[in-house]
């Protein structure tokens, strides 16, 4: 979900500043939600700003170990299930693991695409 903008950020300030409503009938009003709203106007208070916070993504855990890991796990397991490799996963790096994650490892190393490290 991207950020309000800053338009959209800026006239919720100046409607809270010039009346004197709740968070939830300015809420309502922008169609946005009440802990939006005051979430921005303490950050006003606190920050001087308005500004979204910056997107930071996610950063993986994944390193190159864990992909030939999975590998030979494949390579010694073929007919193994999701939650099999799941355990088996944990036992030879000690990582845990959910099965979508697996699941998608598992469909980058058929598919023999580049990996993000």
């Amino acid at each position: 979900m991207r950020a309000y903008s800053i338009d959209l950020r800026q006239k919720i300030l100046d409607v809270y500043n010039e009346s004197k409503l709740t968070f939830s009938e300015l809420a309502e009003r922008f169609q946005v939600s009440s802990s939006f709203v005051q979430k921005l106007v303490y950050k006003m208070k606190r920050e001087g700003s308005i500004a979204p916070k910056p997107y930071r993504g996610r950063i993986s855990r994944w390193q190159e170990r864990h992909y030939e890991a999975l590998k030979m796990l494949v390579e010694e397991y073929p007919n193994a299930t999701l939650v099999e490799y799941q355990k088996l996963f944990l036992g030879r790096t000690g990582m845990v693991t959910s099965t979508p994650t697996l699941c998608r490892k598992l469909k980058q190393l058929r598919d023999n695409r580049p990996r993000k490290l």
